[in-house]
């Protein structure tokens, strides 16, 4: 998850074994907006186990997307996943968000074992199981299956009215955008079936904490 704080739209960004996805946000008083997204799928080996083999491939890309989408936001947000990610979570008092971030750098010195100066460090508050804009709900393991264990989805709904929802699903070297209305109109099915097999959002901060606490 990522914030975009004073930011009015930012772009998501994700650069996979197969492909380079983009999606672009606008923030609203109501929440956040979809406003676009694109997915350009590289060449076999551009990508190898997270390491970017070919950048000009990859930048041309990411320059399609860009240029097709019309997109001329230029704050952008990334993730990097496996090893090299380390999370920890740490209770902290009350304080300001400039007191938070030098707080987070001195924590984050005595849990990485690197050089602080050639770390990307992020943080996130637990307390945004709270914000009204933002829903999260956990189906405990023990539930066992559920009504989308075939597969994750997500579901974009654009900020103008007159944009159909469309159900995103995203395989291993290709994704789909579904937007004929019955199939999308499954999906929303199985989306309010998660929800209620799910734990209510009230207890989604109990059952993280538990859950990084390992209990």
């Amino acid at each position: 998850m990522f914030n975009l704080g004073k930011t009015k739209s930012l772009i998501g960004l994700d650069i996979g074994s197969s492909s380079v996805k983009a999606v672009e946000l606008k923030k609203t008083k109501a929440g956040y907006e979809l406003v676009s997204y694109g997915i350009e799928t590289l060449a076999q080996d551009t990508v190898v186990d997270g390491a970017i083999m070919d950048a000009p491939s990859v930048a041309e890309k990411i320059i399609s997307i860009f240029d097709g989408q019309k997109i001329k936001t230029k704050d952008v947000a990334t993730s990097v996943s496996g090893h090299s990610v380390i999370v920890k979570r740490v209770s902290m008092p009350l304080m300001t968000e400039d007191e938070l971030y030098d707080r987070v750098q001195a924590e984050a010195s005595q849990h990485i074992p690197f050089d602080i100066a050639d770390v990307n460090l992020s943080h996130q508050l637990l307390e945004a199981t709270e914000w009204p804009n933002v829903t999260i709900q956990i189906i405990p393991f023990l539930a066992g299956g559920h009504a989308a264990a075939g597969g994750p989805f997500s579901i974009l709904r654009f900020a103008e009215f007159d944009l159909p929802d469309v159900v995103y699903l995203e395989q291993l070297t290709s994704a789909l955008y579904l937007d004929k209305r019955d199939t999308v109109e499954h999906y929303l099915a199985v989306m309010e079936r998660l929800c209620l097999e799910a734990s209510p959002a009230a207890a989604s901060a109990k059952v993280i904490s538990e859950i990084m606490a390992g209990r």
